[in-house]
């Protein structure tokens, strides 16, 4: 799989994804939450071997950026379980460490809000589970409310999400990396089908400054493949951005 990256880049990916298998993780006592009862309590590991659930050949190409090891790819609807959603798988290089790739991305504490402008505010509603193991003591498990800044790349999509919703988000570690789950919810508590996300944050096979992201991202069949066919040029300089804000946070604390 991965057949798109090249020299030690795509070895790394095709070796250690497709091996992955999500350590457990300690579970601790839920404290008291104000979130709605009726939210569900699913508190299984994320499946880090998402990525991997599909034949490479029903894979689309949508962008490639070789310098920077960047690709994006499409799984058409007739090829996902269902039919009722479709997949966007991304490979990229990260120019932070695995752990601050992990705290850049993963954290969904209002700590986010400081750096990333994708949110307008985020509200963290229940904590599942947490060990204290994970960098920030970013739990393994929790729901948050996010409200998004649709603007830049996610400008699109404001029309196919609401301005507020709940998000479960999970997050694991084995040795080859950490591995991480995030999908929406409906008003019931359970996912509603617009959108999920599924991968891993892997070392750099030759430079520890740098690291791995693989992620398939199963999105709603009516939000439309040209709207993410379209932003896909946008997402290297969002990323740059992105990282950039976070170093600078990093730095001020």
């Amino acid at each position: 799989m991965f057949a798109c990256c090249t020299g030690p880049v795509r070895d790394a990916i095709e070796v250690q994804v497709e091996e992955l298998k999500p350590a457990p993780v300690e579970e601790v006592s839920k404290p008291e939450s104000s979130a709605p009862d009726n939210v569900t309590e699913d508190t299984s590991a994320p499946n880090a071997d998402a990525v991997a659930k599909a034949e490479d050949k029903f894979w689309q190409a949508i962008f490639r950026e070789e310098d920077s090891n960047l690709y994006m790819d499409y799984l058409p609807s007739k090829h996902v379980p269902g039919g009722a959603s479709y997949k966007i798988r991304i490979t990229m290089e990260i120019s932070l460490t695995v752990e601050d790739a992990v705290m850049c991305f993963m954290d969904f504490s209002p700590r986010k809000l400081n750096y990333a402008t994708d949110y307008r505010d985020i509200k963290v509603d229940q904590i599942l589970k947490q060990s204290g193991n994970l960098p920030g003591g970013i739990p393994e498990e929790s729901i948050a409310t996010v409200s998004p800044n649709f603007s830049g790349v996610l400008m699109l999509m404001r029309a196919f999400l609401p301005k507020t919703f709940p998000v479960r988000l999970c997050l694991g570690r084995d040795d080859r990396g950490y591995h991480f789950m995030q999908e929406t919810l409906g008003a019931d508590g359970h996912p509603d089908g617009r959108t999920k996300k599924e991968g891993s944050i892997l070392p750099h096979p030759t430079d520890k400054q740098k690291c791995l992201i693989v992620s398939v991202n199963e999105v709603t069949s009516w939000v439309p493949v040209w709207a993410v066919k379209l932003t896909a040029p946008k997402v290297k300089g969002h990323l740059l951005e992105y990282t950039d804000r976070y170093r600078e946070y990093k730095k001020s604390q």
